[in-house]
């Protein structure tokens, strides 16, 4: 079931993306010296702020409390004989970069169409715009956006980094990374080419976190204080570059927001790859010429090759994802996690109550509906979830239905990852601490689907107010506290604070976490004895 898992997971943080709106600026021109940046202690006037990174200098913009620079380029455009390669070194540029707009989104469909463009490695930093106390660098957090690997940007509105900057005095990144094919596709050519394939959105996701290494400190950033965090598709790479031996040592901490961990085998992929490929123009041919074929198509048609992913509970399954490579993963991540194969770093993980309640059909009439919904989603695994979760009555095939997708995709998905993380943290003396997202929003425009897939991020962010949304106090109650969790771990490794009482480190017996709810509140047992039932083979 672990494949199936896996892929559902990826589709359902599009389905989830498809329910944002988002709001992204013209993106900026310019190409990506090597000098060592410097760290910045100046004092802050009202001219627009300037960093000198490895590239060359950059120019950003006040915006209230934070200093923004966007469109940051960390790795070069990944174009002609660089695509399905890992990313290489950006490039220097001269004079002063403009960085004031958003970077291109890496290519994506949007509706009936395709936007974006290759040219779009680049990543997105807020920081205070108060000096540095003391001349103390500033714990970062970096934040990877899902989007089931085919959409999405650093760019989307939700996951603004001011608020989390202004606030708590953290540096904020948020990063693009190449999508569908062109970040995912494995084929036995490419893998015969340079040893490995498919994997190239999580290698950008790794040349991302080199950058901020390499480059944090001149925007006031502590390269030693680096949370990696992510949602959904983004935690999936979190757990990807928590497992792989390639991110030792380049980040700090991690946050899971309702992500998986399952990954499928390279020959799995290969299979996959084939398919896609048997769909383009490169069909027949063979060796080097497919891959000069691949490398000159059109981005769009790339992009076009993949299955057409419908709102509807039937399509879930989408096959376009990464794999275990034996270059960036030896062996599956949950499995290096049990063998303590792993550097382990302190780790928040956990998910929302009412995932699925957004990808649920709107109406589900009766038992048979519900067995016949989860018969087409998920084929022969279907019996043993209706055994696990059978139908109790007509007018609750629905909820019954959003339970046990939410656990099975979701809650024991976050009590299989803590579980197989659990022996080699305490042996190391590194906490874990899980949590459950449970509130349902004020909003109208959402509180009909209660605590679902990805309805936390506009609380960590503190963008609620940026959808024209004004929330009553309790929730911005909430939002404060998990702020603060989020800050925590970036500055100590920690969620725990005043505004979260009994949070305790996590117990694999106990199975503990905190509820992120009006009132705050504590659970033993927090994942459904039925999880074991459903555990894949």
């Amino acid at each position: 079931m672990s494949r199936l898992v896996h892929r559902v997971l990826l589709s359902a943080s599009l389905l989830a993306a498809s329910a944002c709106r988002d709001q992204t600026p013209p993106p900026s021109d310019g190409s990506p010296s090597p000098e060592a940046p410097t760290p910045n202690t100046e004092t802050r006037t009202d001219d627009p702020p300037i960093v000198t990174v490895a590239q060359g200098s950059l120019r950003g913009r006040r915006e209230g409390a934070v200093e923004v620079f966007r469109g940051i380029p960390y790795a070069a455009p990944p174009v002609d004989d660089l695509r399905f390669r890992p990313p290489q070194p950006p490039s220097s540029w001269e004079g002063i970069r403009d960085a004031t707009s958003f970077g291109q989104r890496c290519p994506q469909p949007v509706g009936n169409m395709i936007v974006g463009d290759e040219d779009c490695l680049s990543l997105n930093v807020w920081r205070p715009a108060a000096p540095m106390n003391e001349g103390r660098p500033r714990p970062v957090l970096l934040f990877i956006h899902g989007g089931a690997n085919v959409i999405g940007s650093g760019a989307d509105l939700f996951q603004d980094g001011s608020r989390l900057a202004a606030d708590h005095d953290l540096i904020v990144v948020t990063i693009n990374y190449r999508l569908g094919l062109l970040g995912f596709l494995a084929h036995p050519t490419l893998t015969e080419e340079i040893g490995h394939s498919g994997n190239w959105a999580y290698f950008d996701q790794l040349a991302a976190l080199d950058w901020v290494a390499d480059n944090i400190a001149a925007f006031g950033g502590d390269p030693r204080h680096v949370t990696l965090a992510g949602e959904s598709a983004g935690a999936l790479g979190v757990c990807v570059l928590m497992a792989s031996p390639l991110a030792e040592g380049r980040f700090s901490a991690a946050i899971m927001q309702s992500g998986g961990c399952d990954m499928a085998p390279l020959s799995q992929r290969h299979d996959e790859g084939r398919a896609h490929v048997a769909r383009s123009p490169c069909v027949a041919l063979e060796a080097d010429d497919l891959l000069t074929c691949l490398r000159r198509l059109p981005a769009r048609d790339l992009v076009a090759l993949a299955p057409a992913q419908a709102l509807d509970i039937s399509s879930w399954i989408l096959p376009i994802g990464g794999a275990v490579d034996g270059q960036l993963l030896p062996a599956a991540p949950l499995e290096r996690f049990a063998a303590g194969a792993h550097r382990p770093v302190p780790a928040l993980i956990g998910n929302n109550a009412d995932e699925t309640e957004i990808f649920a059909p709107r109406t589900l009439a009766g038992c048979p509906a519900y067995a016949a919904a989860l018969r087409r989603s998920f084929g022969p695994d279907a019996e043993a979830i209706l055994t696990a979760y059978p139908c109790p009555r007509d007018d609750e095939a629905r909820d019954t239905f959003v339970e046990a997708t939410t656990d099975l995709l979701f809650d024991c998905q976050s009590r299989r990852i803590l579980h197989a993380l659990s022996p080699a943290a305490r042996a190391a003396a590194v906490p874990l601490h899980r949590y459950r997202y449970a509130q349902t929003r004020a909003d109208p425009a959402v509180a009909h689907l209660r605590a679902y897939h990805g309805a936390e991020l506009q609380l960590v962010f503190g963008t609620m107010a940026r959808f024209g949304y004004t929330p009553p106090t309790e929730e911005l109650a909430l939002a404060q506290i998990m702020q603060r969790s989020w800050a925590a771990m970036a500055r100590g490794g920690s969620p725990v604070h005043p505004g979260t009482p009994g949070w305790q480190p996590y117990d694999d017996a106990r199975d503990n976490a905190l509820i992120f709810a009006t009132p705050i509140s504590t659970l033993d047992g927090a994942s459904d004895p039925r999880c074991e039932q459903l555990r894949p083979q």
